[in-house]
């Protein structure tokens, strides 16, 4: 494999690196592909770095925002299953008393947020490949891009699930301090 050489220090990096070691610039990259680009529509630079390294080899690539808010930044990039079963998990954490592994689901969402959005343009790609060209476009754009309601969705869908918690099954006692 070839090395990349910085385009502001002159640095030589590796293969599958996002930004140069040496001073942080963002290392020249493949573009995204047409396609790919209906369906990021939003940082598709940031993405095309990404996929691009994932293409080279690299496993995975952080993500500050999956880090942080993995099933919002999910359901944002309408990767229904993902937030399903970051809930799932959530709600096994909490039903075995194990919260404090709570964190392991974030850097898991931080470490593997890109490779999980990398599958799945692909598969969008691939699944809509033989439709013609104006059906294709169409149903990139729908099925691409982002969706902040959905975002919003989950937000509103964790709160009841720790409210069920907290009533139902006295989960989370802290939310709801009964006085007597």
């Amino acid at each position: 494999r070839e090395q990349m050489h910085c385009t502001k220090c002159g640095a030589e990096n590796g293969p599958a690196e996002l930004y140069c070691f040496q001073c942080g610039n963002p290392l020249p990259t493949e573009f995204l592909s047409e396609s790919q680009q209906l369906i990021v529509q939003k940082n598709t630079s940031y993405y095309g770095r990404c996929f691009s390294a994932l293409r080279r080899g690299k496993k995975f690539s952080w993500n500050w925002a999956a880090f942080a808010f993995f099933p919002f930044w999910a359901a944002y990039r309408k990767m229904w299953a993902v937030p399903v079963l970051w809930m799932v998990a959530l709600q096994g954490l909490f039903f075995f008393q194990a919260l404090w592994l709570s964190p392991v689901l974030m850097l898991l969402g931080g470490l593997f947020g890109n490779m999980l959005y990398y599958r799945k343009v692909r598969c969008v790609v691939r699944d809509i490949a033989a439709q013609p060209p104006k059906a294709r476009q169409a149903q990139l754009a729908w099925r691409g891009g982002v969706s902040v309601g959905a975002a919003v969705l989950v937000g509103v869908l964790l709160l009841l699930l720790c409210w069920w918690w907290a009533f139902f099954f006295g989960g989370m006692p802290a939310l709801v301090a009964v006085r007597g």
